[in-house]
């Protein structure tokens, strides 16, 4: 797997109109998590947010699941996974869907109330653990703590290691 950087999407602005930590610093314009009061972001009303997510590929390359609360830092440029196995485009839906999941559990431990959030994250959970299961009896276990590492000798030992072709 290699990447190549995206030079077409522009990250020094995004969709609310919103620069980045400059106009954080200088504007107050922050509308993001608060996380004693609750969320300050225009769209959380009444103990639910409209939730603007971006897509799983999108939010695991920018490393945020949602489109208010990005902030790109500095001069980033996002990398553009090109992806040349099955094996590799399978690691990157677990990569895509676990990242989803775990941001949307970050933001139920401030929003525990939200059930659209509580939906799309028990969705992205479930998901991720298909994929994971489907990896695992195609290429042998991604982790310790799956059921495919009960069998012994330990498959991992038997296989090929990532960096053999």
């Amino acid at each position: 797997m290699n990447y190549e950087f995206l030079d077409d999407i522009n990250l020094s602005q995004n969709n609310n109109g919103f620069n980045g930590y400059n106009d954080f610093i200088n504007n107050n314009q922050y509308t993001g998590f608060d996380v004693i009061g609750g969320s300050t972001n225009s769209n959380y009303q009444n103990g639910k947010n409209n939730l603007n997510l971006f897509n799983p590929y999108e939010g695991y390359l920018k490393g945020n699941a949602f489109k208010d609360e990005y902030i790109p830092y500095k001069n980033y440029k996002v990398a553009k996974l090109n992806i040349n196995s099955e094996k590799d485009e399978m690691l990157i839906g677990i990569g895509e869907s676990s990242f989803m999941m775990h941001d949307l559990n970050l933001y139920l431990d401030v929003h525990p109330n939200d059930l659209d959030a509580l939906n799309k994250f028990s969705m992205y959970r479930e998901k991720t653990n298909k994929l994971i299961t489907d990896y695992e009896r195609k290429y042998g276990p991604i982790g310790v703590k799956g059921n495919i590492s009960n069998n012994a000798p330990f498959t991992w030992e038997t296989g090929n290691w990532p960096w053999v072709k």
